[in-house]
Order: structure tokens, then C-alpha cells, then sequence
């Protein structure tokens, strides 16, 4: 996990929200409001899963931040619905996609919501979405986004706790691997961000035959114990589906510890899972780091709930070896490292690390910079909080 990472996502919202008119599966958040508080049992048992159609998938896209946000789509199997979230009401809106003509979706109505459009975009990769949406005073507001399509997904399972899992298959049965997300507060991310900005690493395994399961928790800043909980039963759903092949269990970031823990407690209590390689990409195996100052600054400023659910949540708090809103890091780490016997690790696995780093402290310079207006009665007067980085963000994969 790194710093950026944390940081930006203090910047997200989330809000689950089904509309009637399509019935939509693997529903998305682009930008929401309401934070994600909530978790799920941490017994694997609790969680039963099936398949459902895989036949539409969509994204809400809320029209009220200005800043462009970034859309993951499924090429032919995507349907988008533009809110507000009940901020506000649109008595017009018109769309541009990749540059093309404006395209009115309605006028002379008052609403908060379009319902589910399919999206246009056939091809795969980059796209953009252009916006004008009119509020009820007349002020027109314009928005735009990034747009990245990926294939179409063969699979798609939930359990009964909404979390979800998603399939790209490359057609040989032997060959099999389930990922865990990473970090992701406000559950803004799913699978199909994770197949695009993995493209690199994952369009070779399918070319090669290898089975892709994305595993998306409906609850990712819960309890880590938690999700490895669902980690573990999904992995003998999945077994099962696969003849109960020995398969290669991934975990991105946060993910890898999630995994790593899954399959240690899975051994230490007698019941391992079926993998048979373990792959931990970029993942913070025994802390992450996230600038003191900064966290101690957004504190001292009484930032809204939805900022400080970034920091203040179990998740963070067991990652981070230090957290402003409480320490759990050193009860989990202690527990992760003395299971299985006090090995930390599995070890029925061939246990793979990946590492974005060459094990050399930055030397360079860098730091954060925090900007507020002091007073809307007076332009261009700001307050600045500036740090720049110390030793302890300067080492090696922070």
C-alpha cells in the first residue's frame, strides 16, 4: 500500500444504490457519500456462495464532484446510471462519449437519477465521458471522466453477504488462480479496475490458460481476520467448481496479507486450503507507513466522517504501523506471525513476494502539502501546512 494510495482515497465515497428499471449485477460506485462501516462474520463457514447472471454490470456515476473520476467498464456488458444522490436535482442532462456529438438524455424534467443506460463503448481501453447537467436554479455544471473498458468477464458469484467474485477464463481447468483486493475504504474499486491496471500481469496468465477469480469484498476497511475468513471459503467454492484442483492463491497490497493470513490459519488449525503457490504483490507483509504529520494534520482539523473513515477503520489500523485514530497493528502482526507454528507464513505453499521496489532507500526529496482557504471573503489568502518527508517514509517500498 502506498502513501499516494491511502491519501486519494481519503478523496472517495461510497453509497450501494439498486435502481428498478434493469436489474444490475455487481453494482459499482464512481463517486458516492456515505461511508462503508460495517463487517461480516470471521467464520468461513458463515459464507454460502452461487452463481447468477452475468449478463449486466454497472456503475453509478455521481455528477456532483468536480474532479474526473475514473470508470471501469465491461466491453458489451456495462449499463451506467447518472445521481446525484438526492444533492441536488438535474432538470437537464446531456452527454458526449469520446468527444462525439452532446446527446440529450432528457429535458424539462426534474430528477435525481437517469436509471440504467447501456454504455456505448464497444472497444476496449481508454474512453472519455463528457457532461452538462442543469440544476433546478438553471446553473449548468460540466463534468467529465475517464472512461476503460475491459473484456467482458465469463463468471460472475455472490455470496449472502454481498461479497463478489468475478471470472476471466482462459480455458484450461488445471490452471487456476483466486486474488484478493487491496486497500479500498470506500469500496469504490472492483474487479474490473483490477483487471485493467493488472493488464500487464494478467492478460499473459489467460493467454496462457490460466483461470483469473477476482475476489471483491462488500466490506474491505473490516477487520482483516474477517476478509481472510471470506478469503478461505471462497477458495473451496472455487476448488470445487475446478475439480478440486491444487490452485494459486494472489493477493495485491492489503490483499497479500489477507491471503497470507488465510492460508497460515487455514494450516495452524488443521484444514489447509487448496493452493498449492502463494503470490503476494506489493504487499505490506509486516507494516505499511503513512505520514505521521499528515495524520496528526487531518486530525487536529476535525475532518468530516467520510474523510476520517480512511484512517479510522480496522483495517488501516491494523496495516499501519502508526495510526492516528488507534493502534491494532501490533496485536495482528504479533497473531499473523505466530501462526502456523510461529513460521508467519504458509507452509504447504511455494510462497512467491513481488516487490515495486529495489531495496533502496529514496535519497530524494519529497513532501505533502496541505492548502485552505482562510477566508472566502478574501481571495488568494490560504493557510499552508507543508512537511516534507523524514527517514521513516524514505525506505524501501513505503
Amino acid at each position: 500500500m502506498k502513501n499516494s494510495q491511502l491519501f486519494f482515497v481519503l478523496f472517495f465515497l461510497s453509497l450501494g444504490l439498486c435502481y428498478p428499471q434493469v436489474t444490475i449485477n455487481n453494482i459499482q460506485i464512481a463517486s458516492t457519500i456515505v461511508s462503508v462501516d460495517a463487517s461480516t462474520p470471521n467464520n468461513p463457514n458463515s459464507y454460502s456462495w452461487s452463481e447468477i447472471s452475468n449478463t449486466k454490470q454497472g456503475v453509478h456515476i455521481s455528477v456532483i464532484p468536480p474532479e474526473k473520476a475514473e470508470i471501469y467498464l465491461q466491453q458489451n456488458n456495462a449499463w451506467i446510471n447518472y445521481n446525484t444522490w438526492n444533492w441536488g436535482f438535474m432538470v437537464r442532462l446531456e452527454v458526449s462519449y469520446d468527444g462525439g456529438r452532446w446527446q440529450t438524455i432528457f429535458s424539462n424534467q426534474t430528477k435525481d437519477a437517469t436509471g440504467w443506460i447501456q454504455s456505448p463503448f464497444s472497444t476496449l481501453g481508454y474512453h472519455t465521458i463528457s457532461l452538462k447537467w442543469t440544476t433546478m436554479s438553471l446553473l449548468v455544471y460540466n463534468r467529465s471522466y475517464d472512461v476503460y473498458v475491459v473484456p467482458q468477464s465469463q463468471k460472475f458469484y455472490k455470496d449472502n453477504y454481498g461479497n463478489t467474485i468475478t471470472t476471466w477464463e482462459g480455458g484450461n481447468p488445471n490452471k487456476v488462480v483466486l486474488i484478493s483486493e487491496g486497500f479500498d475504504t470506500y469500496n469504490t474499486t472492483y474487479s474490473e479496475y483490477l483487471r485493467y491496471k493488472g493488464k500487464a500481469l494478467f492478460d499473459p496468465f489467460i493467454q496462457a490458460g490460466y483461470k483469473i477469480y477476482f475476489l471483491n469484498y462488500a466490506y474491505n476497511s473490516q477487520d482483516m481476520r474477517n476478509s481472510a475468513a471470506i478469503y478461505n471459503s471462497a477458495s473451496r467454492y472455487i476448488s470445487t467448481l475446478n475439480s478440486n484442483t491444487q490452485m494459486m492463491a494472489a493477493g495485491i497490497s492489503m490483499g497479500g496479507v489477507i491471503v497470507r493470513y488465510a492460508l497460515a490459519k487455514a494450516e495452524n488449525d488443521g484444514n489447509p486450503l487448496p493452493f498449492n503457490k502463494f503470490v503476494s504483490i506489493d504487499a505490506p507483509q509486516q507494516n505499511a507507513l503513512f505520514a505521521r504529520d499528515l495524520q496528526d494534520y487531518m486530525k487536529e482539523q476535525g475532518v468530516s466522517g467520510f474523510q476520517k473513515h480512511g484512517l479510522d477503520n480496522d483495517a488501516a489500523k491494523q496495516l499501519l504501523s502508526y495510526n492516528t485514530y488507534g493502534n491494532l497493528h501490533t496485536s495482528f502482526y504479533n497473531e499473523l506471525n505466530s501462526l502456523n507454528g510461529g513460521a508467519g507464513y504458509p507452509s504447504l505453499t511455494e510462497n512467491i513476494g513481488v516487490a515495486f521496489s529495489n531495496n533502496t532507500t529514496n535519497t530524494g526529496d519529497g513532501r505533502w502539502i496541505v492548502i485552505n482557504y482562510e477566508s472566502i471573503f478574501v481571495p488568494g489568502t490560504f493557510i499552508v501546512k507543508s512537511s516534507w518527508l523524514d527517514a521513516e517514509l524514505k525506505v524501501p517500498g513505503s
